[in-house]
């Protein structure tokens, strides 16, 4: 350690004698003349009083560059903000010609003139045992630092000491380097009404469940007015008291073990950057990082996250809505667990990926794109629970033919989530300090097994297995074999044919094959960390939605269509705005329109994430720094923060067409269907070898007293 009084100015003259080329910015060439034999006393001051340092020094056979500043009162007033950005580039980014290896150098500030000299002895300050004095970093092409009124140390009166030294690792008598500082200084800032702005930009997607309410669900969107203030009172009391809300709840749950988890790891090592001021540690983009609030975190990309957590705010209030609506008009049979789930989970995604942002580093990357995962899982759970109610639910209560059950939250989360969760930190595990060989052996060998187990669930689930040798199920919604045959002779069990069913068959079959195929080849690549294995992860998660997506919403699509066709001759009215023309053709264009806007944000956004990228927490620090860029709109939102904004709303609209396939509601669905049941009545009372008066009244009520059947 540095001590005190004379040992201290030695060290401190030791020092400045032997760098005497590059302690200073200026070169000063002095001459004295005088009488012979006379003594002369000749004492020299320099006192910098300019923030603007821009200079260029020499690195070579590991020797420290010093450069000063100093900070007047006048610059940072108390009744403003300021903050000061040092940064340092170099064109000189590796050691030999090959370009094999990094020059790599440390960028350090500090107002501690003797912290630099041990820094450059021993190459270690955190063992100096002093704290929240320093603050340094490594750099090959570019390195920036921030000081503010919460930075540690903090921007304050006097002089700072902007130090340079090749790394460690280099050695002596590596490759020469040039580095150019530059000093900046930026006052009376205010980022309030950027940040207002984000949340007032998350308030806009309101309007976007208006418009899907309109185009997906017309029928029950003409009856909007008969929702009940004081039902949808209760509704939101229900939420809290009664109800089988299972979804939502396991995502509160899981919101807060998960953040307790996030924010202790986050903690740790946002902490232990402050303390030692190694910003290796956290992976800034240095270039657009903006100070704000009380602590030393980027807050645009904080702030970015705010249209998530709005949006899912949005979601659960709408979704409230709509379950008031069925209540007001007295359905029966509605479930709103797994929408008000995609609300909850969107809120958890904005706090997740925050808390990711205050220190951004691999492992804690996990936190970020937990709810990622539990996003998708949800949209493929809600295709399933659509495919539980089937048109033939309109016709009789007793069907002929099973149907896929939903899936239950407790199941979601033991064979879905639970294992996800495991692989995804595992993965970042291996990627960030890796595993012994058995560990990644037991890792692989675990996740193929479970990765081939759910794709040959998914298969059944989407009837492309022969089920024959799994044991006979009893249903009680299956109609009796006397019923059967009844029912066989009176009407066909669904309205699509038997092409549209083989048609249908065919591309279940080639987007699975095509998904198996991606999914199982994406795992050795990610295995070998050419791409972060949560990356990998949220790309086979993605995939399957869209693929799902894709099946499930032609029929949707088609259904709504033939509806419009039977039922409504008039101009489509959407609140004050009509539509005229050929009603099929209108319909389909909005529909296609509304989910082409969703592929617009959603494409926008990857090209955000995917080409715009300025850090890569997978690479070492000085290599992540070169992908540092400026920011991109308002000097204050980064590429990344228009990714956020993009993907929550790209997020919330293909939510609300999810939420539309998977049929929360029986009967608003059913409503589409009403035709079916008048035509098979009709056909019931004129088919010549079947008698009504035959059927009895019991088998008349099963049939048609009601027709919902809870799966």
């Amino acid at each position: 350690m540095w001590g005190g009084g004379e040992e201290e100015e030695e060290e401190e003259e030791a020092l400045r004698v032997s760098h005497p080329a590059v302690y200073s910015d200026i070169n000063y060439s002095l001459t004295l003349s005088g009488v012979v034999g006379t003594a002369y006393s000749l004492t020299l001051r320099k006192t910098e009083t300019d923030i603007s340092v821009s200079s260029e020094v020499n690195l070579s056979g590991g020797l420290l560059a010093i450069r000063s500043f100093t900070i007047t009162e006048e610059q940072i007033k108390s009744d403003r903000l300021a903050y000061v950005r040092i940064s340092a580039t170099s064109e000189n980014k590796t050691l030999n010609s090959t370009g094999s290896e990094r020059n790599v150098a440390k960028l350090i500030v500090t107002q501690q003139f003797p912290t630099l000299g041990h820094f450059y002895k021993t190459k270690d300050y955190s063992s100096t045992g002093q704290k929240y004095t320093i603050q340094m970093l490594s750099f090959s092409t570019f390195g920036a630092i921030t000081l503010s009124a919460v930075s540690s140390p903090p921007l304050a009166i006097g002089t700072w000491y902007i130090g340079i030294v090749q790394d460690s690792q280099t050695g002596e008598g590596m490759a020469d380097k040039t580095v150019k500082l530059e000093t900046q200084i930026v006052t009376n800032y205010s980022y309030d009404f950027r940040i207002l702005l984000l949340l007032c930009l998350g308030l806009t997607g309101a309007v976007f469940p208006v418009i899907s309410r309109c185009v997906f669900d017309y029928n029950n969107f003409r009856h909007t007015d008969k929702i009940r203030f004081r039902v949808w009172l209760g509704v939101v009391r229900n939420w809290v008291w009664r109800g089988d809300k299972g979804y939502p709840y396991l995502m509160t749950l899981l919101m807060v073990i998960l953040s307790v988890s996030a924010l202790q790891v986050v903690n740790a090592k946002w902490t232990d950057m402050v303390q030692y001021g190694d910003r290796d540690i956290c992976y800034y983009n240095e270039r657009c990082y903006r100070p704000h609030g009380s602590y030393d975190i980027s807050v645009n990309d904080c702030a970015s996250n705010l249209p998530f957590m709005v949006h899912g705010v949005i979601l659960v209030l709408y979704f409230s809505f709509c379950e008031a609506y069925c209540k007001s008009v007295g359905h029966m049979y509605f479930d709103y667990s797994i929408p008000y789930a995609f609300g909850v989970t969107l809120i958890c995604q904005g706090f997740g990926s925050l808390l990711y942002h205050i220190c951004p580093s691999q492992i804690i990357f996990q936190f970020d794109t937990m709810f990622m995962f539990m996003i998708s899982i949800l949209q493929i759970v809600g295709i399933f629970a659509g495919y539980s109610v089937r048109e033939n639910d309109v016709i009789y209560k007793y069907n002929t033919e099973k149907a896929p059950k939903a899936l239950r939250p407790n199941k979601v989360i033991c064979f879905f989530v639970g294992p996800i969760y495991v692989f995804n930190f595992l993965g970042n595990l291996s990627a960030t300090q890796g595993l012994p060989v058995a560990w990644n052996v037991i890792f692989y060998a675990s996740y193929s097994t479970w990765l081939l187990l759910i794709l040959a669930w998914a298969a059944y689930k989407l009837d492309l297995l022969n089920a024959s040798w799994l044991p006979e199920q009893i249903d009680p919604n299956i109609a009796s074999p006397e019923d059967n045959l009844i029912l066989e002779s009176i009407f066909t069990p669904t309205t699509l044919t038997k092409i549209q069913l083989k048609t249908r068959r065919l591309f279940k079959k080639i987007v699975f094959g095509i998904y198996t195929f991606l999914a199982i080849i994406g795992a050795p690549i990610a295995f070998l960390q050419y791409i972060p294995f949560s990356i990998y992860l949220l790309c086979v998660l993605t995939i399957a939605v869209l693929g799902l997506t894709y099946l499930s919403f032609i029929p949707l699509m088609h259904r709504l269509v033939v509806w419009v066709r039977e039922n409504h001759n008039g101009a489509i009215s959407c609140g004050r705005f009509k539509f005229w023309g050929t009603n099929q053709v209108v319909i389909v264009v909005v529909m296609i329109g509304y989910v082409a806007i969703g592929c617009v944000f959603s494409t926008v956004s990857l090209i955000f994430f995917m080409f715009y990228e300025a850090t890569d927490k997978s690479l070492d620090p000085w290599l992540s720094r070169e992908l540092n860029d400026e920011c991109f709109a308002d000097d204050f939102y980064s590429a990344h923060d228009i990714w956020h904004v993009l993907a929550s709303f790209s997020l919330m609209i293909m939510i609300l067409v999810n939420v539309q396939i998977g049929k929360p509601c029986r009967d608003c669905y059913l409503s589409y269907l009403t035709k079916d049941q008048q035509k098979a009545v009709r056909r019931i009372t004129w088919k010549s070898n079947i008698r009504v008066s035959n059927l009895g009244s019991s088998t008349l009520d099963r049939i048609f007293k009601n027709r919902n059947t809870t799966i």
